[in-house]
Protein backbone atom coordinates (compact mmCIF):
# COMPACT_ATOMS: atom_id res chain seq x y z
CA UNK A 1 0.00 0.00 0.00
CA UNK A 2 0.97 3.16 -1.06
CA UNK A 3 0.34 6.11 1.02
CA UNK A 4 -1.96 7.65 -1.87
CA UNK A 5 -3.68 3.82 -0.76
CA UNK A 6 -3.98 4.48 2.91
CA UNK A 7 -6.95 3.80 4.51
CA UNK A 8 -8.73 6.52 6.46
CA UNK A 9 -7.49 6.95 10.18
CA UNK A 10 -10.92 6.87 11.00
CA UNK A 11 -10.88 3.13 9.90
CA UNK A 12 -8.05 2.13 11.30
CA UNK A 13 -8.36 -0.14 14.63
CA UNK A 14 -6.44 0.99 17.27
CA UNK A 15 -5.79 -0.87 20.39
CA UNK A 16 -7.99 1.22 23.16
CA UNK A 17 -5.59 2.25 26.10
CA UNK A 18 -6.84 1.33 29.49
CA UNK A 19 -8.38 3.81 31.27
CA UNK A 20 -7.03 5.57 33.55
CA UNK A 21 -9.74 5.43 36.08
CA UNK A 22 -10.00 1.64 35.98
CA UNK A 23 -6.28 1.39 37.09
CA UNK A 24 -6.96 4.04 40.00
CA UNK A 25 -10.55 2.56 40.96
CA UNK A 26 -8.49 -0.72 41.47
CA UNK A 27 -5.63 0.14 43.52
CA UNK A 28 -7.68 2.62 45.91
CA UNK A 29 -8.92 -0.45 47.89
CA UNK A 30 -6.29 -2.61 47.81
CA UNK A 31 -4.26 0.60 49.61
CA UNK A 32 -7.19 0.78 52.04
CA UNK A 33 -7.07 -2.48 52.94
CA UNK A 34 -3.69 -2.75 53.14
CA UNK A 35 -3.52 0.41 55.61
CA UNK A 36 -6.52 -1.36 58.08
CA UNK A 37 -4.42 -4.63 58.05
CA UNK A 38 -1.45 -2.72 59.05
CA UNK A 39 -3.26 -0.52 61.85
CA UNK A 40 -4.82 -3.44 63.39
CA UNK A 41 -1.84 -5.02 63.84
CA UNK A 42 0.22 -2.38 65.03
CA UNK A 43 -2.65 -1.94 67.41
CA UNK A 44 -2.22 -5.73 68.61
CA UNK A 45 1.36 -5.29 68.61
CA UNK A 46 1.17 -2.52 70.87
CA UNK A 47 -1.49 -4.06 73.15
CA UNK A 48 0.65 -6.85 73.67
CA UNK A 49 3.76 -5.77 74.39
CA UNK A 50 3.05 -2.37 75.66
CA UNK A 51 -0.61 -2.37 77.68
CA UNK A 52 -0.53 -5.66 79.80
CA UNK A 53 -1.87 -4.45 83.42
CA UNK A 54 -2.83 -8.14 83.90
CA UNK A 55 1.16 -8.95 83.82
CA UNK A 56 0.95 -6.61 87.32
CA UNK A 57 -1.87 -8.09 88.37
CA UNK A 58 -1.01 -11.30 90.16
CA UNK A 59 -1.75 -13.32 93.47
CA UNK A 60 1.23 -11.42 94.95
CA UNK A 61 0.03 -7.67 94.33
CA UNK A 62 -3.61 -9.11 94.82
CA UNK A 63 -2.10 -9.96 98.70
CA UNK A 64 -0.70 -7.16 99.45
CA UNK A 65 -3.57 -4.90 98.43
CA UNK A 66 -5.65 -7.07 100.93
CA UNK A 67 -3.10 -6.87 103.33
CA UNK A 68 -2.88 -3.04 103.09
CA UNK A 69 -6.43 -2.77 103.37
CA UNK A 70 -6.68 -4.90 106.23
CA UNK A 71 -4.02 -3.36 108.19
CA UNK A 72 -5.08 0.14 108.00
CA UNK A 73 -8.77 -0.40 108.58
CA UNK A 74 -7.73 -2.38 111.82
CA UNK A 75 -5.22 1.23 112.54
CA UNK A 76 -8.10 3.09 111.90
CA UNK A 77 -10.88 1.51 114.04
CA UNK A 78 -8.24 0.27 116.87
CA UNK A 79 -7.78 3.13 119.49
CA UNK A 80 -7.01 3.25 123.59
CA UNK A 81 -7.99 6.10 125.50
CA UNK A 82 -4.39 5.77 127.23
CA UNK A 83 -2.50 5.73 123.81
CA UNK A 84 -4.36 7.69 121.78
CA UNK A 85 -1.73 9.66 120.54
CA UNK A 86 0.56 6.89 119.04
CA UNK A 87 -2.89 4.92 117.95
CA UNK A 88 -3.80 7.84 115.38
CA UNK A 89 -0.56 8.01 114.05
CA UNK A 90 -0.32 4.61 113.22
CA UNK A 91 -3.50 5.08 111.54
CA UNK A 92 -2.05 7.73 109.58
CA UNK A 93 1.18 6.27 107.95
CA UNK A 94 -1.69 3.82 105.99
CA UNK A 95 -3.15 7.06 104.34
CA UNK A 96 -3.45 9.55 101.97
CA UNK A 97 -4.82 12.13 99.90
CA UNK A 98 -8.41 13.86 100.71
CA UNK A 99 -9.00 10.70 102.99
CA UNK A 100 -6.07 11.55 105.12
CA UNK A 101 -7.08 15.10 105.75
CA UNK A 102 -10.76 14.24 106.53
CA UNK A 103 -9.44 11.76 109.27
CA UNK A 104 -7.27 13.95 110.74
CA UNK A 105 -10.32 16.24 111.17
CA UNK A 106 -12.40 13.45 112.13
CA UNK A 107 -10.26 12.37 114.84
CA UNK A 108 -9.90 15.88 116.14
CA UNK A 109 -13.23 17.24 116.42
CA UNK A 110 -15.25 14.47 116.96
CA UNK A 111 -13.25 11.65 118.27
CA UNK A 112 -10.50 12.42 120.45
CA UNK A 113 -12.42 14.75 123.17
CA UNK A 114 -15.22 11.69 123.94
CA UNK A 115 -12.36 8.84 123.51
CA UNK A 116 -10.08 10.80 126.31
CA UNK A 117 -12.91 12.16 128.04
CA UNK A 118 -14.63 8.57 128.42
CA UNK A 119 -11.41 6.91 128.27
CA UNK A 120 -12.96 4.59 125.28
CA UNK A 121 -11.13 1.73 124.02
CA UNK A 122 -11.93 -0.19 120.61
CA UNK A 123 -10.55 -3.02 118.90
CA UNK A 124 -11.23 -4.21 115.37
CA UNK A 125 -10.69 -7.70 113.31
CA UNK A 126 -10.88 -8.03 109.59
CA UNK A 127 -13.26 -11.34 109.32
CA UNK A 128 -13.49 -11.67 105.54
CA UNK A 129 -11.78 -9.62 102.16
CA UNK A 130 -12.41 -9.89 98.83
CA UNK A 131 -10.62 -7.56 96.21
CA UNK A 132 -13.53 -5.85 94.16
CA UNK A 133 -11.24 -4.17 91.40
CA UNK A 134 -7.22 -4.05 90.67
CA UNK A 135 -5.46 -2.13 88.81
CA UNK A 136 -1.80 -1.61 89.04
CA UNK A 137 -1.90 1.48 90.39
CA UNK A 138 -5.03 1.21 92.91
CA UNK A 139 -7.18 -1.48 94.33
CA UNK A 140 -10.93 -1.87 96.01
CA UNK A 141 -11.38 -3.99 98.53
CA UNK A 142 -14.57 -4.96 100.73
CA UNK A 143 -13.22 -5.87 104.41
CA UNK A 144 -16.03 -7.57 106.66
CA UNK A 145 -15.27 -5.71 110.16
CA UNK A 146 -16.02 -6.77 113.86
CA UNK A 147 -15.55 -3.83 116.31
CA UNK A 148 -15.31 -3.92 120.27
CA UNK A 149 -15.76 -0.91 122.35
CA UNK A 150 -15.59 -0.50 125.93
CA UNK A 151 -16.01 2.86 128.04
CA UNK A 152 -14.88 2.96 131.69
CA UNK A 153 -18.41 2.69 133.77
CA UNK A 154 -19.75 0.47 131.41
CA UNK A 155 -19.71 -3.13 132.31
CA UNK A 156 -20.40 -4.77 128.69
CA UNK A 157 -18.65 -3.97 126.02
CA UNK A 158 -19.93 -3.17 122.53
CA UNK A 159 -19.96 -5.34 119.13
CA UNK A 160 -20.46 -4.39 116.05
CA UNK A 161 -19.92 -5.51 112.34
CA UNK A 162 -19.95 -3.82 109.54
CA UNK A 163 -18.41 -3.97 106.10
CA UNK A 164 -16.47 -1.33 104.34
CA UNK A 165 -15.08 -0.53 100.77
CA UNK A 166 -11.56 0.64 101.18
CA UNK A 167 -9.98 2.24 98.34
CA UNK A 168 -6.43 1.83 97.86
CA UNK A 169 -3.92 4.02 95.88
CA UNK A 170 -0.44 3.01 95.64
CA UNK A 171 2.16 5.90 96.53
CA UNK A 172 5.85 5.44 95.99
CA UNK A 173 5.26 1.91 96.16
CA UNK A 174 2.76 1.18 98.83
CA UNK A 175 -0.59 0.56 98.97
CA UNK A 176 -2.19 3.62 100.95
CA UNK A 177 -6.20 4.12 101.90
CA UNK A 178 -7.94 7.05 100.00
CA UNK A 179 -11.24 6.26 100.74
CA UNK A 180 -13.14 4.09 103.48
CA UNK A 181 -16.92 3.66 103.09
CA UNK A 182 -19.27 2.07 104.62
CA UNK A 183 -21.17 -0.40 102.68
Amino acid sequence: MTADEAPPVEDIDLPEAAPKRRLVGNIVPAVWIVLVVASVSLLAVLLYTQYRPDREMNDSTKQSAIDAATEGAVAVLTYSSGNFDRDVSSARSHLTGDFLAQYDQYIQTAVAPVAKQKSINTSATVVRNAVSELRPDSADVLLYINQTTMAAGDPAPSQAASSVMVKLTKVDGKWLISSFNPV
